[in-house]
């Protein structure tokens, strides 16, 4: 049978009513699965720290984001979408895990009027009746394939925190190459993820976390025709900092002010790139003449 999962082992964070065996399993199922982050990376494989013009844009995340999500928000926000939409043409979204949508809003605005966003998610959302519009589609996934959902129309494909939360990822990246190879025009993808770090910092969450090594039959998969980057997000001052404010007890909005600017320092801090990065942005190209980033 074919490898379905970039984890060796898979024991669900997300399951309610596990006791102390099963958390233990958990625990160090991941501790295995994350090991030996950079060994044998994939020469396909380009990791590179993205520096951002973050103070311009601090103001559009929320004061009390973590810091994770603050570092993806901003990730969003800073995105060279004037070349992403040259590139592309009429840009057609694909949103894997969408939670509420609200991310349609964020992107839509740098884009023209002619993009459109389909959000696909396991659970409906109370939020997707304010969400909706004339650009946004918002619709419950229940099947176990995206082929069902992977239109040819659609050249921009995202996700955000979703893939931890799907046992078989790999099967999922499979399908999204065959329809990236599919295209005759650009495809983009751009996956966030969590890093060997969030372990620590989230506990039980989802089935994994991720590594540059176990990225490897990602590359393996794209192969020729792609090129894939992976961009490391915040570092060991964001990782104290949420240590600080959120594990063991919230203390964000009882502190809101100092929060904001310990989090602050920790993004000038964290800026140059460090071995600890908090989050990843997998970036994926298909049939484009130029990197992006």
């Amino acid at each position: 049978m074919a490898k379905r999962s970039t984890s060796r082992f898979c024991l669900d964070g997300d399951r309610r009513g596990y006791g102390l065996l099963y958390k233990s399993l958990y625990y160090l199922n991941n501790l295995a699965n994350n090991s030996f982050p950079r060994s044998g990376l994939s020469p396909e494989l380009k990791i590179t720290h993205l520096a951002m013009n973050w103070e311009k844009l601090w103001e559009t995340s929320p004061r009390d984001a973590s810091p994770a999500r603050k570092l993806s928000d901003l990730f969003w926000a800073s995105l060279p979408w004037d070349s992403i939409s040259k590139d592309l043409g009429t840009v057609r979204i694909l949103d894997i895990g969408c939670g509420a949508g609200g991310y349609a809003k964020r992107i839509l605005r740098h884009l023209p009027s002619s993009a459109t966003y389909q959000g696909i998610d396991v659970s409906d959302n109370a939020h997707w009746q304010l969400n909706r519009s004339d650009r946004v589609r918002l619709d419950r996934f229940g099947g176990t394939s995206l082929r069902e959902c992977l239109t040819p129309d659609f050249n921009l494909i995202m996700s955000q925190s979703a893939f931890e939360h799907i046992e078989p990822d790999l099967a999922f990246f499979i399908e999204l190459a065959e329809h990236a190879r599919q295209r005759a025009a650009p495809t983009l993808q751009i996956h966030l993820l969590p890093s060997a770090h969030c372990l620590s910092l989230y506990g039980l969450h989802g089935y994994r976390q991720y590594t540059p090594r176990s990225l490897g039959p990602v590359c393996e998969i794209f192969g020729a025709g792609s090129s894939v980057k992976l961009i490391e997000l915040g570092g060991k001052t964001c990782n104290a900092v949420h240590r600080k404010f959120i594990s063991g007890k919230d203390r964000r909005k009882e502190r809101i002010d100092e929060y904001d600017q310990e989090l602050r320092a920790a993004f000038a801090a964290d800026a140059g790139g460090t071995e600890d990065p908090t989050f990843y942005a997998l970036v994926i190209q298909t049939h484009f003449a130029a990197p992006l980033l």
